[in-house]
């Protein structure tokens, strides 16, 4: 087997011991197997997950298992993980999820072949029960469906969404300028990273299942604290996102969602964002096309680029916008050529 490892998948476990076969096969399972490291930090468990570990470390010796002198959350765990890392690539794995065999593969090729994307997820089935495969299992009934199968990647929408999937893949690189996980946080630090990797950095969604995500009840009924965490989130990204940009014809909008931001008014923002701002952009981004393509149909190139290039910076990255970029990607190569 060789030295080199491509891709770290980061596990962090507590109390966590009727999981973790299950979790051990699923990576060593993977079809990328060969270029992958598996990074197990115990946060001091009363339970015998090291005496499993250690039994997979014997055929499978890219197995780092590491045990805190006291329990530590998970996301200080996921830091003592990627400082141990080796990969280039680093992927966590909740110890109750089940992957899909060709996850890491699929990821891990698609960061290869995309070297401007700096984040990767796929889409996620959803369960409610636990102990199930990703090749045999039951569909949630619950109020979200039975998967997550998400949007085109928007980070004016995860400013009130989280919206990256659980199983994402990310460039260990990306840690230098970014950080590594907030420690304050017990339920959202994932959330606050993605957001702080999204101001700056591509994150992408690929339309491939790659994992099963088990709707645990008690971690579901369990919301107060990740609540507070949310509104912690939300009152600190959204209005510097919001007073960083120029939405044009929506900026008294924009300003009236500030406002309820100053007042403390959480739920009005939020809803006045998701709501009024939303709609506003999205206008007004319809409108851009469609001026845009009329331009372009008639030939008039150089204006509808130039049309583009004073108003495309006033609008968030819509998906629906991705067709209008491409277009004004190839008209300003059209022009170069001119």
């Amino acid at each position: 087997m060789p030295d080199e490892v491509k891709i770290s998948a980061i596990v962090s476990t507590y109390a966590s011991e009727e999981f973790m076969v299950e979790c051990l096969d699923d990576l060593v399972g993977q079809t990328a197997a060969d270029q992958l490291e598996i990074v197990v930090v115990d946060a001091c468990s009363p339970q015998g997950e090291g005496e499993i570990v250690a039994r997979y470390q014997e055929r499978f010796p890219r197995i780092n298992y590491i045990r805190t002198p006291e329990r530590i959350g998970i996301y200080a765990a996921w830091n003592v993980a990627i400082k141990a890392a080796r990969g280039k690539y680093l992927t966590p794995f909740s110890t109750n999820d089940r992957l899909a065999p060709d996850a890491y593969d699929v990821l891990g090729r698609y960061l290869d072949e995309h070297p401007d994307v700096d984040l990767v997820y796929g889409d996620t089935h959803l369960t409610d029960l636990p102990h199930q495969t990703f090749e045999s299992f039951s569909p949630s009934v619950g109020d979200e469906g039975p998967a997550w199968q998400w949007p085109p990647f928007s980070y004016f929408d995860l400013l009130v969404r989280c919206s990256v999937g659980p199983h994402p893949m990310w460039r260990k690189e990306v840690h230098g300028p970014v950080g590594l996980f907030d420690e304050s946080f017990k339920s959202v630090g994932d959330q606050d990273f993605w957001l702080r990797l999204g101001r700056a950095h591509v994150l992408r969604n690929i339309p491939h299942f790659t994992g099963l995500y088990w709707r645990e009840e008690a971690a579901l009924s369990n919301q107060e604290g990740a609540y507070k965490e949310l509104a912690r989130l939300r009152m600190s990204y959204v209005p510097a996102y919001l007073k960083s940009r120029d939405f044009g014809e929506c900026n008294a909008i924009r300003d009236k969602v500030l406002g309820s931001f100053e007042r403390g008014e959480l739920a009005q923002a939020i809803i006045a964002f998701k709501c009024e701002l939303e709609e506003c952009l999205l206008s007004a981004s319809c409108k851009l096309s469609e001026q845009i393509m009329l331009l372009t149909e008639r030939g008039r190139l150089a204006q509808a680029h130039g049309l583009y290039l004073a108003n495309r910076p006033k609008l968030p990255d819509f998906p629906e916008l991705a067709e209008l970029d491409a277009l004004m990607k190839r008209v300003a190569g059209q022009l170069v050529k001119q």
